[in-house]
């Protein structure tokens, strides 16, 4: 059950970190992520960010429906501390 809780909290931060993410830019903000700098460049921020959260997201889905373990749960809590940290940094730029 706590997997799908995580599961659950990634996705929310993932939309935080794409709301966050595009109003830091419009502030003037620098990408740190030189691949998402390049994705972002190609294809547009929005749908740069969005490309990669949905892929994420997907990965992680499969792997919580696949492969629950112990192991998969500790790394998913690693994400959500990551990317609070990613959204607390946007927030900062704002």
């Amino acid at each position: 059950m706590e997997i799908w809780i995580l599961l659950i909290s990634i996705a929310i931060l993932q939309g935080f970190d794409i709301a966050t993410t595009e109003i830091a830019l419009k502030k003037g903000a620098v990408e740190a992520n030189k691949l998402m700098a390049w994705l972002m460049n190609r294809v547009g921020v929005i749908p740069a960010l969005v490309l990669s959260k949905t892929t994420l997201l997907a990965m992680l889905l499969v792997a919580a429906t696949y492969a629950p373990s112990t192991w998969l749960t500790c790394v998913y809590i690693l994400i959500v501390a990551g990317y609070a940290c990613v959204v607390i940094n946007n927030m900062r730029h704002i």
